[in-house]
């Protein structure tokens, strides 16, 4: 009778939580999400080279970029080719020209094999990002190379200064365009702007530069303007993909950005999070249903806690929600359903001795297009807390009739069978009785 008393209060505050939007993310946790989706691009002639960035769109290769990136390409018949997991010939991709718009300095390409997380883009309003708001530029700033190749995305923050319609060139279409102050150089151009909560906002196209006569009259580019950098507005991207009926993942919330409760506040993260799990685990105890899987990570912090069920809460409603896991230290299921079966099953021990035990279903993989192992909640389906971990350690995947394992440039390395893999390589089946190191995190794979 005590649990019927306390429905309504429950459902109320879940009703609270999974209402909210987007919250904005640490610049750190931006920044491990949109790496492994941010790509470096070239166009090789026969003795020159020129490189730019990119940007994973959908699982089916297709990548942003500017049209000036890839102009010589076009123009000249320049080899084009994506940089995918480092820089030796065989981590090249090649890619194919898909559509250009010059007008717009937007072009989309499709590389065959990329098998890299796409991005989100942001609410689809005209009016964001809001001057003044948090914007960080990734990309691979040629001027990088000069003290060894660059192999990964540089991050810059900084803020929205406007929003206004102009054109890149004289008689060019007119767009939106958002002048910012994340820095960015040669290279950078076709790279992502993302707000505070990761999603892209924007493309990089052209920063503000001077040109004067130097020496015989020869143009010399200077740099005294700071702080004025061209974006264009991401609803261009987004119309141009509709036209040509390529999918993209949109924001599934607004991007809102809140500011951190104080210590005071510390009572309350606490309450709200009791709720919200007592909530979730009373509807799975007493109102059993067919669900997918769903990881929650508990963090020490009260506030990393709350926030962690919150999403789990939202994700919950929206249909994505599952059997509640609350990692800490090792990966352990509680709830009562199970997915469907075929279930694979990797048990073992993290790098403290403590067991680990994960069970996937291959509708789960297929449903979810793959589910992300790593150490951070805000880029990971299944979080292990071990600290060999990466935030974004290896992506599991649904190859054929099983599964596979795809490295996401993680710092301790992934090994099937005693094999290292290359970062962001072909996935490596896992057959039953595989053997599968994560970092210092062994396990050992079964199908049931």
């Amino acid at each position: 009778m005590r649990f019927i008393t306390l429905t309504p209060i429950l459902l109320f505050m879940t009703l609270l939580v999974a209402t909210d939007p987007a919250g904005a993310l640490d610049p750190e946790e931006v920044a491990e999400m949109l790496d492994p989706s941010v790509v470096r691009i070239f166009a090789v002639g026969s003795n020159q080279m020129e490189s730019g960035t990119g940007f994973v769109i959908n699982r089916e290769g297709y990548v942003a970029t500017n049209f000036h990136v890839i102009q010589r390409h076009e123009e000249s018949g320049w080899r084009l080719f994506i940089a995918d997991g480092g820089l030796d010939p065989e981590h090249r991709r090649n890619a194919t020209v898909v559509e250009m718009f010059r007008g717009e300095d937007l072009a989309i390409l499709q590389v065959s094999g990329l098998n890299r997380p796409p991005v989100e883009f942001a609410e689809d309003a005209d009016d964001q990002p809001a001057k003044g708001r948090s914007v960080f530029a990734i990309g691979f700033p040629g001027a990088g190379d000069r003290l060894g190749p660059v192999t990964e995305a540089s991050f810059t923050p900084g803020t929205v200064s406007r929003l206004f319609p102009g054109s890149w060139f004289n008689e060019g279409p007119a767009i939106r365009i958002i002048q910012h102050t994340a820095p960015t150089n040669p290279g950078n151009s076709g790279g992502p702007l993302v707000n505070a909560c990761g999603q892209v906002v924007g493309v990089n196209s052209q920063r503000e530069t001077r040109t004067i006569s130097g020496p015989g009259g020869i143009p010399l580019v200077t740099d005294p303007i700071q702080g004025v950098f061209f974006s264009s507005h991401f609803s261009v991207l987004l119309q141009k993909l509709r036209a040509l009926d390529i999918s993209f993942t949109g924001a599934k919330k607004p991007c809102r950005v809140v500011a951190p409760a104080a210590s005071t506040n510390l009572y309350i993260f606490i309450a709200t999070a009791f709720l919200a799990v007592a909530s979730v685990i009373y509807s799975l105890v007493f109102r059993p249903r067919r669900v997918t899987q769903l990881v929650v990570h508990c963090g020490a912090v009260a506030g990393d806690c709350a926030k962690a069920v919150e999403r789990a809460v939202r994700d919950l409603r929206a249909g994505k929600g599952g059997n509640l896991r609350l990692v800490h230290g090792d990966a352990q299921r509680v709830g009562v359903a199970r997915p469907s079966v075929p279930i694979w099953v990797l048990s073992g021990f993290d790098s403290h001795g403590r067991p680990v035990r994960l069970e996937l279903s291959e509708d789960e993989l297929r449903h979810a297009n793959g589910l992300v192992i790593g150490r951070k909640r805000s880029r990971s389906e299944i979080v292990l807390t071990d600290s060999s971990i990466s935030r974004s350690h290896a992506l599991i995947v649904t190859i054929d009739d099983g599964i596979g394992i795809i490295d996401l440039k993680s710092a301790g390395g992934t090994e099937v069978d005693g094999k290292r893999l290359d970062p962001h390589g072909k996935p490596a089946r896992l057959r039953d009785g595989s053997r599968l190191k994560l970092g210092d995190v062994e396990l050992n794979v079964s199908r049931s």
